[in-house]
């Protein structure tokens, strides 16, 4: 799974790492392979969980984070959020 992919379910909510992960994230530490694997899973579960609810096909989605991606530009993006218990 693309790593801008990735940033963009998190930065939606749609998948949301456990608090290590996430302090990392906040702290713009790399993670391990063990950890990127954890969430791309967990994008690509999610995806297509949504892909299936709504019956529209990848390439769908896959251009709707995309275009995404060119209006988020938030430098320092807020990862408060996932830190919230």
């Amino acid at each position: 799974m693309d790593y801008q992919i990735v940033k963009q379910l998190v930065r939606q909510g749609v998948i949301v790492p456990n608090s290590e992960i996430a302090t990392k994230l906040a702290n713009y530490e790399l993670l391990t392979d063990s950890e990127t694997e954890v969430l791309c899973r967990a994008g690509l579960t999610a995806l297509l969980h949504i892909m299936d609810e709504m019956n529209i096909g990848g390439h769908i989605i896959d251009n709707l984070i995309w275009n995404n991606r060119k209006k988020c530009d938030d430098m320092k993006p807020v990862y408060a959020a996932l830190m919230a218990d």
